[in-house]
């Protein structure tokens, strides 16, 4: 059965070990997308052609982009707190008992931060591991 483009139901052999190498392909692209350095002219050209190829291309990049961005909104989360807790110069207790809650909370925050990225890891090291 097919419903908006994707295909449902029992796959062929040839057509799992395609989608695993486009699934690697994806995080790859991913992971060099996040880098450092910003895409070079060539590699943006190649980026471009590899997502033109089919919407499952497009739809597995995109998809992994989600759930990397997810990620990185719990680390920006962090960074709004901890900017939140320098610029506090009140003293009193309420201020110290709502500091203590921050603390409380930027800790549940990195705890996740870390859960989540370790998924992240696992699932893309599972998926390199099973291909």
């Amino acid at each position: 059965m097919v419903v908006n483009g994707v295909r449902f139901g029992k796959r062929s052999s040839t057509e799992s070990s395609a989608r695993k190498s486009i699934e690697r392909q994806a995080r790859k692209w991913l992971v060099r997308m996040d880098g450092d350095e910003p895409l070079a002219d060539w590699e943006r050209k190649a980026l471009q052609e590899w997502m033109s190829r089919s919407a499952f291309h497009a739809g597995e990049l995109t998809r992994l982009a989600r759930l990397w961005n997810r990620g990185n909104v719990m680390t920006e989360l962090l960074g709004g707190l901890e900017s939140q807790r320098r610029e506090r110069k009140d003293t009193s207790k309420r201020a110290q008992k709502k500091a203590i809650s921050t603390s409380w909370t930027r800790a549940t925050l990195m705890t996740a931060s870390a859960i989540l990225s370790s998924v992240v890891l696992v699932y893309c090291g599972l998926l390199l591991w099973s291909s």
